[in-house]
């Protein structure tokens, strides 16, 4: 037998095995949820009910199935080891989305920060370059009413 058959053997080995203990935990489930309250107490008083002494059912059933119970609590751990790293993968997850989140939202407010300066800086250089025009065209305006005052003084003298 080669390498890959072997291997395929251990799984299927493997894989019947947990079905097996899985079957016999959903049975074992079944049986306890279908007990009554008065076959619970009589289980936790310890006495059958037969009445006549000798060990309950269920008692009996455990120490046959000592394997299978034993299977039974190792899937129950595996199955709460699977769920604790779900739960701790998905934290890791969640927190990773959150600093990455956290780090787009500190960028994007630096940058919308940034572009506001930015704003801020055009609109004074816009007001500034509006005063020195409207400056350059009311020394413009005196000027040439020194022009023509200068020249209307000509005339009249001349004339």
């Amino acid at each position: 037998m080669n390498p890959l058959q072997s291997a395929a053997s251990a799984v299927s080995d493997v894989a019947s095995s947990v079905v097996d203990t899985a079957k016999t935990a959903a049975s074992d489930t079944v049986k306890q949820i279908a007990k009554t309250p008065l076959d619970i107490l009589e289980e936790l008083l310890g006495t059958g009910g037969t009445g006549d002494g000798s060990k309950p059912a269920s008692e009996e059933k455990g120490a046959s199935d000592g394997g299978t119970m034993a299977q039974a609590a190792a899937l129950q751990k595996q199955q709460q080891e699977d769920v604790t790293y779900k739960q701790t993968q998905h934290q890791q997850l969640h927190d990773q989305i959150q600093q990455q989140s956290l780090g787009y939202y500190k960028e994007k407010q630096q940058q919308d920060e940034q572009a506001k300066q930015v704003a801020v800086q055009k609109d004074s250089q816009k007001k500034y370059e509006i005063k020195q025009l409207e400056k350059q065209k009311k020394e413009n305006l005196q000027v040439q009413m020194a022009k023509d005052s200068a020249n209307a003084e000509k005339r009249v003298g001349a004339g």
